[in-house]
């Protein structure tokens, strides 16, 4: 048998009477292992438990202990959370770029219904692009950036012709760079007389809208910045209403956790008259 792109962690080995691995028995069978991650099983030190002649082959694999091969490797491949059984790439795994494109197994069912079947595999466990940097990662996942934004308005409570001022904030924190990325902050007609400024990373705002911000670079993994939106209330508004705002981001790469590209923060205005104190 032949595994590739593929992760085994997480698995305890039973004794049942004879010596019984972590990862894997082969019986009587050598399976070759290529592009994979085979950590945080236990017992770590046995990750096979090899009968009647079997000997698996291992390359371009990270593997608790290491193992003979080319390219593997006996480093932690940093796990979102190995505990909870989120075995999708962190920042800074050794996994991200380092396998071979060409151990990537063939699209024998057509994943993805392009009516290739002949295609390297091009979606990961997650149905995602399997090749996301300069090479295809190593294991099950690949690597993803995730933008989270958010906003918030100072103060929540405002009057007509008041000034306000919003806080935006952008961060990757995902494993790899995002490109790409846009911005936008959907502010009505109202407030009024609007301002902004960045921190962080350069923005270039679009010319045909006010509030839609291309980052000029990639956004590397812990990356990010900030605007700042100083507005004024619609000084002839009357009335009492809510103001809400959605602040967004997007990339042309997919996304880890699309649910906090999205923020939104919402603004009362109250022009009732204020009550009479109490005597």
């Amino acid at each position: 048998p032949e595994f590739r792109n593929v992760t085994i962690a997480g698995n305890v080995g039973s004794n049942m009477g004879i010596l019984t691995s972590s990862a894997m028995l082969n019986d009587g069978t050598s399976p070759t292992i290529r592009n994979s991650i085979i950590w945080g099983n236990i017992p770590a030190n046995l990750p096979f438990n090899n009968l009647n002649g079997a000997s698996p082959t291992l390359s371009y694999t990270i593997i608790e202990g290491g193992y003979v091969g080319t390219a593997n490797l006996d480093v932690d491949p940093i796990f979102r959370s190995l505990s909870t059984g989120d075995l999708r790439l962190g920042m800074g795994s050794p996994a991200i770029d380092s396998g071979l494109n060409s151990l990537l197994p063939i699209d024998f069912t057509d994943l993805d219904g392009d009516g290739d079947s002949t295609e390297p595999l091009p979606l990961d466990l997650d149905g995602y692009d399997r090749i996301n940097g300069a090479a295809v990662d190593r294991g099950a996942y690949e690597a993803l950036p995730d933008l989270v934004v958010s906003k918030t308005v100072t103060p929540l409570a405002a009057r007509s012709g008041d000034y306000v001022t919003y806080t935006l904030t952008f961060q990757n924190s995902g494993a790899i760079a995002a490109c790409d990325v846009v911005l936008t902050d959907a502010l009505d007609d109202n407030p009024r007389q609007r301002s902004w400024r960045s921190s962080g990373l350069t923005l270039i705002r679009r010319v045909s809208t006010f509030y839609t911000w291309d980052v000029e670079a990639c956004i590397a993994p812990s990356q990010g910045g900030a605007i700042t939106i100083t507005a004024q209330v619609d000084p002839s508004a009357q009335g009492t209403f809510d103001l809400p705002n959605v602040f967004t981001a997007e990339s042309s790469t997919a996304d880890a956790n699309y649910a906090s590209n999205v923020a939104s923060a919402d603004l009362i205005v109250d022009n009732d008259p204020p009550l009479p104190p109490v005597l």
